[in-house]
């Protein structure tokens, strides 16, 4: 946030005060932090069965192949 945005939280065009400005990176650390410990937390959760699909058909070589083969048997099905 800058030091505006900030203003407007405040709900004043006055200038900031230093110890205003202190509370103000404060409170923007303290909110990097949660939202980092968060994204830490996301990496750790164990994946289910679908996940460790999604995983398989991500990382494989055949995907593209099997996407393709798929276009063309729905396309035959709509021409026949």
């Amino acid at each position: 946030m800058s030091q505006n945005e900030d203003r407007n939280i405040q709900g004043s065009n006055e200038p900031m005060t230093e110890a205003q400005e202190k509370e103000a990176a404060h409170l923007r650390d303290l909110e990097q932090t949660r939202r980092q410990a968060k994204r830490e937390k996301m990496a750790r959760r164990k994946i289910g069965i679908s996940g460790k699909i999604a995983s398989a058909f991500l990382d494989s070589k055949l995907t593209p192949l099997l996407i393709v083969a798929s276009l063309l048997v729905g396309l035959l099905a709509v021409t026949i």
